[in-house]
């Protein structure tokens, strides 16, 4: 009976041909693994999921790439990010240069392509991509433009405007503002919406037509309007996509931010009168209806779909919305989603293309658009789908990150020790599974409502294991290392949120209550709770992220986060002074070297606060991983006091100054050489790259500053070279994580520290 019932749970298709949302329980996030999975094994070169038959830079092979990172956000697997990342290589050289790409067309379509590449370079902190970043955005600054200031579509339409443009260029325009701070560009940005919807949109339809001709000179422009004839679906929905996306990134602030509001409520009221009612989907041609030849069409269904989820979600606009976007999406899972007999699925009726004038002449009439090609699997409609799905599924975001990464056992059936999900390795699940992993939570917490580290929450446990944990609460042995205990009472926080179900507050509750029997007087947190025999671990830890976790899970209940909303003011206000102690704490500890504040140790003594010895090659030191993160937190506090911002510029101010440039770590094969503790087939080298990005070591010494190094016989080293081959090769000695302090830097100075830019000589 409970391999038959997993069996319903995680088939996907359960016959070859249309899969039906009555019979099954869709889950976005396994649709979208299955629509990715299909899109690979179709096209294993990214560059050919237009059917191109060679390589070629386009916003479609953009499409796909930023859905594949969208995915390798949720799931984590490798695979979905390799694929993006491939069609980055492919294209990218060393200087930033992109292949085969023609900047003096002005083609608008070839930006969207940079959109990924934010993610691409956040990962890598390769300069090639940010120098590709910067190329696409110069390209916006020499981009002609209608005598309001709105982009042309490309320098072959002179005058003309297009909804697919205001996708291609502006969510792409705003995210490089907000990145590097070029804030007068948000403007731009809202002018291009306002420019295009005051003179496409149709109060009476509700729709936006396809293009505006300024001049008025185009065959297929009204001569009053110089507006096309029709409303073309997936012109509308690369509008709607465009909105959603812009608003991620576009100040709270800005004043031009309630016109894009107020625009997206428009363009949504549009798609929900005309979504077909009995389908849930939306016709090629948006107002008309089953008219001789028209169709539902999936790329347009699928673009409407996510911008409804999305604009639900972030509250742009009501909730009833989410039933539109719903029905729309089982709409496409039911008519428009096709099982192969090779395991992959398709999505059908996708418009090849459409555009307006050109050679040949592209009318935009009714007759036009429905008499071009129709094609399975057109990446303009399966990006959007991934997206869509990824919005639809109904539990996401629950958090995972209380987990174990060794996750030997899952909810999903093994076959002579193959698991039969098809996606088991990834972290999504049913409803019904989400509370089995809840209960296995409650299993492991120990009665002092703490939990002990490295157990995989997720395992389906024997009889004789659930006695054993339930003997083992009694024990002592909890901590905070490695995420535990303060992800847990998270996802417990979710999961009643969810359910109502009382036993998960409680035990939420006590997990809480743990956290803050554990903060030392001085406001500090050890390791591990209740304290053990005295060693490192009772030092105040920020290793691993501890501490900052611990503090991160007190900011939401602080900042009334809906996941603790169940929490009474009692509780609130203990958990306000917890916060308040562990905030001085942290101010105490920043080191003091040369005179000046620096950063942080990995560990303090939890009694004078000084830099404390963690592991053998784990020295008192400034240690620039875990301060980044420190630092980042410190950021993400509102109304932040003098000591706040004083702590932040002086940390700044270190990374900045700590900088190793021309270095590059690489990993190497080597002969294998085996200790006491690992045998090693690898080493890790320094080269001198002056392409490289920079870099930080993980220690610096107390005093001097100077990069430290390590090993097992806590000598003090100067150079990677000096450290035995098993820590050399073990071990983190490098980090780039003081970048992301100082890319967020900016904003945040000019928001709280205007009076001092440490940054600027």
């Amino acid at each position: 009976m409970k391999k038959n019932w997993i069996l319903v749970q995680l088939l996907l298709v359960i016959s070859i041909g249309r899969l039906s949302a009555q019979e099954l329980k869709i889950d976005g996030v396994k649709m979208a693994v299955r629509m990715a999975n299909s899109e690979i094994k179709q096209f294993p070169d990214p560059w050919t999921v237009d059917f191109n038959p060679k390589p070629v830079w386009n916003y479609t092979q953009g499409l796909i790439a930023q859905s594949m990172v969208r995915l390798w956000k949720v799931t984590h697997q490798q695979n979905y990010y390799a694929y993006a990342e491939k069609y980055a290589i492919h294209f990218i050289d060393s200087a930033g240069s992109i292949l085969g790409y023609k900047p003096d067309e002005h083609n608008i379509d070839a930006v969207n392509s940079g959109k990924f590449l934010f993610d691409i370079y956040d990962t890598t902190k390769d300069d090639r991509y940010k120098r590709a970043i910067i190329f696409l955005r110069d390209q916006l600054k020499e981009q002609p433009r209608t005598s309001e200031g709105g982009f042309w579509h490309k320098l072959r339409y002179p005058n003309q405007m297009w909804l697919d443009g205001l996708y291609m260029g502006s969510p792409f325009y705003a995210q490089y503002a907000a990145k590097f701070n070029e804030t007068a560009a948000f403007d731009d940005v809202v002018n291009q919406f306002v420019t295009v919807h005051k003179h496409t949109y149709n109060a009476t339809i509700g729709l936006n037509y396809h293009g505006w001709d300024e001049s008025k000179v185009q065959k297929w422009a009204d001569p009053q309007t110089g507006c096309s004839p029709n409303f073309w679906s997936r012109a509308e929905g690369w509008y709607a996509m465009a909105l959603v996306d812009v608003l991620d990134f576009l100040p709270q602030d800005h004043p031009g931010r309630a016109q894009l509001l107020d625009i997206l409520k428009q363009v949504a009221a549009g798609i929900k009168k005309w979504q077909d009612p009995s389908t849930g989907l939306w016709y090629q041609v948006l107002d008309q209806g089953n008219r001789q030849g028209n169709y539902f069409e999936a790329s347009g269904s699928s673009m409407f779909v996510y911008a409804l989820f999305k604009a639900v979600r972030k509250g742009y606009i009501d909730k009833e919305y989410k039933e539109i976007a719903r029905k729309g999406y089982e709409g496409i899972v039911k008519k428009l989603i096709r099982e192969n007999n090779n395991g992959t699925i398709s999505l059908t009726r996708c418009c090849s293309v459409a555009g307006l004038g050109g050679t040949p002449y592209r009318s935009g009439t009714y007759e036009y658009y429905i008499g071009e090609p129709v094609r399975d699997n057109d990446p303009k409609g399966v990006g959007p789908f991934i997206m869509a799905s990824l919005e639809y599924n109904p539990y996401w975001p629950i958090s995972m990150s209380p987990f174990s990464d060794s996750r030997n056992h899952w909810y999903g059936i093994k076959d002579g020790g193959n698991i039969v999900n098809p996606i088991a390795n990834q972290p999504v699940y049913s409803e019904s599974e989400i509370t089995k992993i809840a209960d296995n939570i409650l299993l492991y917490q120990r009665n002092n409502g703490g939990w002990p580290k490295n157990y995989d929450m997720q395992a389906i446990l024997t009889g004789e294991q659930i006695e054993q944990l339930i003997t083992a609460k009694g024990l002592d042995h909890t901590t905070f290392d490695n995420s535990t205990t303060y992800t847990h009472v998270q996802y417990l926080a979710q999961v009643y949120t969810k359910t109502s179900i009382e036993k998960y507050k409680d035990a939420c509750l006590r997990g809480l209550k743990f956290i803050l029997k554990a903060q030392y007087p001085n406001g500090g947190w050890p390791q591990y709770y209740p304290l053990e025999t005295k060693n490192y671990s009772s030092h105040i830890t920020f290793n691993d992220g501890a501490y900052i976790g611990v503090m991160e899970t007190l900011k939401k209940i602080n900042d009334n986060d809906p996941m603790f909303a169940f929490i009474g003011n009692d509780m609130r206000k203990a958990v306000k002074n917890a916060f308040d102690k562990g905030l001085e704490c942290i101010l105490k500890c920043q080191i003091v070297s040369n005179g000046r504040l620096t950063a942080w140790c990995q560990q303090h003594n939890e009694f004078d606060l000084k830099p404390a010895w963690a592991r053998a090659y784990e020295m008192p030191s400034i240690c620039n991983a875990e301060s980044a993160q420190i630092a980042l937190f410190l950021m993400s506090l509102d109304n932040p006091d003098k000591r706040v911002i004083g702590a932040v510029q002086s940390a700044v101010k270190w990374f900045n100054e700590s900088k190793i440039y021309n270095t590059r770590i690489k990993e190497v094969s080597a002969p294998p050489e085996k200790s006491q503790w690992r045998t090693s087939t690898i080493d890790k080298i320094a080269v001198v790259d002056s392409t490289a990005p920079p870099i930080w070591t993980r220690y610096y010494e107390l005093e001097t500053e100077r990069p430290l190094f390590s090993d097992r016989n806590s000598k003090m080293l100067y150079s990677l070279t000096e450290v035995s081959r098993e820590r050399r090769s073990g071990y983190s000695w490098y980090t780039y994580a003081p970048q992301t302090a100082l890319d967020k830097y900016p904003v945040w100075q000019k928001k709280w520290a205007t009076e001092k830019n440490v940054l600027e000589k």
